[in-house]
């Protein structure tokens, strides 16, 4: 984002000043420049306010408001801008920080929908948002109290909402940092958790499962030589690995438990444990599971049918999730061959 070019300084210096402290004080209002206006967004997650996010009003758009939400809070589970598809309803009504009816979402004429960052799926009512063409915020009715719905990856989608609490004139100063995001009292309660969960695995061990990865990564996965049947040392396409069921329920229960969106899955779980899959293999896997799961709950009339969980609390889902996998790491690392990653 641009910066705001400061104010040039002030001419050659006078004679004969009244004092140096005048004379600081002149220096420091001609260089500074005057106050610019600014926004404050505070975040609304499940309900709970998080931080809030400040930006330039003149120099900010839609798409840099959501990038901002992406980079600076916890509201799409460090997923970037550009990575998934989203939606804001500006001018909607609050909903409490329930998840909103994505079939009642509304197209009336108080209500601007705002789809990006793939410009080709907007649909006719709704306003494409793009890195490079992008509604400029000062466009929006930028009055204290707007409340802003969001949507984001509509595969596995997760809400939170935006409530705009000032339009205000702050310092260049102060304007030279943001975008910025101002932490609140409900993120550091989030700091200080004493339930905070222990590691899940030991460095030892999660060592041990980074180089097992970087051997395989090594063998090279997707051809080998095969004997007489193809013709003596001709190379083919590797077969992938059958998923075990000791597999399927480790990556189920995890989805289940709603607790990660995947890349928060992979990095703290799935990478050491679930060895023999690569990240690819695993992200198409979660996002089936995740479609299946629907389905199943919408046949049962249910929560979480598969496994008989029903409303069983996330932590307890979790937790065997957890179990589940570190049975997986050890078969994988028992069998000590080069997987067919797939």
């Amino acid at each position: 984002m641009p910066k705001r070019r400061s104010a040039s300084r002030g001419g050659r210096k006078r004679k004969n000043r009244k004092s140096e402290t005048a004379h600081a004080a002149t220096a420091a209002a001609t260089t500074i420049g005057p106050d610019v206006p600014a926004l404050t967004f505070q975040v609304i997650i499940q309900g709970t306010p998080h931080k809030k996010v400040q930006v330039l009003t003149n120099d900010t758009t839609v798409y840099d408001l959501m990038d901002c939400c992406c980079r600076l809070t916890d509201a799409t589970d460090n997923e970037g801008v550009d990575e998934h598809m989203w939606m804001l309803d500006v001018g909607a009504n609050p909903n409490n920080g329930d998840e909103p009816d994505i079939s009642n979402w509304s197209q009336s004429s108080n209500i601007s929908q705002h789809v990006g960052p793939f410009r080709h799926l907007a649909e006719e009512h709704q306003i494409s948002e793009s890195k490079e063409d992008s509604t400029p915020l000062q466009d929006l009715p930028l009055a204290p109290g707007l409340f802003i719905r969001v949507m984001y990856d509509m595969g596995s989608s997760s809400f939170f909402q935006l409530v705009l609490l000032s339009s205000e004139l702050i310092s260049a100063v102060t304007a030279e940092s943001l975008p910025r995001a101002i932490v609140t009292a409900a993120d550091d309660d989030d700091d200080d958790d004493d339930s905070e969960p222990r590691p899940f695995l030991t460095d030892a061990e999660v060592q041990a499962s980074v180089e097992y990865r970087r051997v395989v990564a090594e063998v090279g996965e997707t051809a080998f030589k095969i004997g007489r049947r193809y013709g003596e040392g001709q190379v083919v396409a590797a077969q992938a690995r059958i998923w075990s069921q000791l597999e399927k329920d480790a990556l189920q229960h995890l989805v289940m438990a709603g607790t990660h969106k995947f890349t928060k899955a992979w990095n703290e779980l799935l990478c050491h444990t679930m060895l023999f899959r690569s990240k690819s293999t695993l992200s198409a896997k979660w996002y089936k599971f995740q479609r299946d799961k629907a389905l199943l709950d919408e046949m049962h009339g249910t929560t979480n049918w598969l496994y008989g969980i029903g409303d069983q609390p996330p932590a307890e889902t979790l937790q065997r999730a957890k179990e589940l996998l570190k049975q997986v790491r050890q078969m994988c690392l028992y069998k000590k061959t080069a997987p067919c990653c797939g």
